[in-house]
């Protein structure tokens, strides 16, 4: 669950940062960075893939996800650490919205629940990667509001790009034990994660690491070009 939303938001990063200067989320935007998720639905479960669904087809779910990321990124209400209270806070702020995300939640802690501790940790780590990747685009977007700018949007992917690998090189550190826990709880996943579109989107964050600014911005171009 956590490492696509690591993906959503990495991609949004990418999406983003020749635009820099727009201070508001709109729909349009939101539902661009999905779009990538949906050209792969094979790989998702089938909650995960209601969900993104239901949000994409919705025009009036799509405005309430942009609505709250807005009121995140202005400090309007209190940012979450957990997907919990992230949740929760969604089903008091867009009850419709919130219903939908917590069908998601209630399957993905059904599963959780019967993991080892070692797994758990693992998808532990990274729900926390994920959170420090929203709060950097939050940061960004703080910029962009109290200067109009931000003032280094390719370095915001850049440090997206770190913490997104920091998911892969954990993932593969785990033994075999692990993996076929999370294999059997999420197998589509688990599919996505041995494919040539997983091995694809490796090297491409790996590039950006490597890619002097001159080079980042046209690979960006690029990326944009083909989203």
């Amino acid at each position: 669950m956590f490492l696509l939303l690591a993906v959503c938001i990495l991609i949004s990063s990418i999406a983003a940062a020749p635009v820099a200067n727009t201070t508001q989320l709109t729909p349009e935007q939101l539902k661009k960075s999905l779009e990538p998720l949906i050209a792969f639905e094979k790989y998702f479960d089938e909650a995960y893939l209601t969900a993104i669904k239901t949000v994409f087809s919705s025009d009036r779910l799509l405005q309430q996800a942009a609505d709250f990321i807005n009121k995140m990124n202005e400090n309007k209400i209190a940012r979450p650490k957990t997907h919990e209270e992230a949740v929760r806070l969604l089903e008091s702020e867009y009850p419709e919205l919130g219903s939908v995300m917590r069908a998601v939640t209630n399957d993905y802690e059904n599963r959780y629940q019967t993991l080892s501790a070692d797994a758990k940790k693992f998808l532990d780590d990274i729900e926390k990667r994920a959170y420090q990747m929203s709060e950097e685009m939050s940061k960004a977007s703080e910029q962009v509001k109290t200067t109009g700018n931000m003032t280094d949007p390719l370095g915001l992917v850049r440090t997206l790009s770190k913490l997104f690998l920091e998911n892969f090189k954990q993932y593969q550190a785990l033994d075999q034990n692990v993996l076929g826990e999370l294999k059997q709880n999420w197998p589509k996943l688990n599919d996505f994660l041995n494919s040539n579109v997983f091995a694809s989107l490796i090297r491409m964050v790996e590039n950006t690491l490597s890619m002097s600014d001159t080079d980042l911005k046209e690979y960006i171009s690029k990326f944009n070009a083909f989203l």
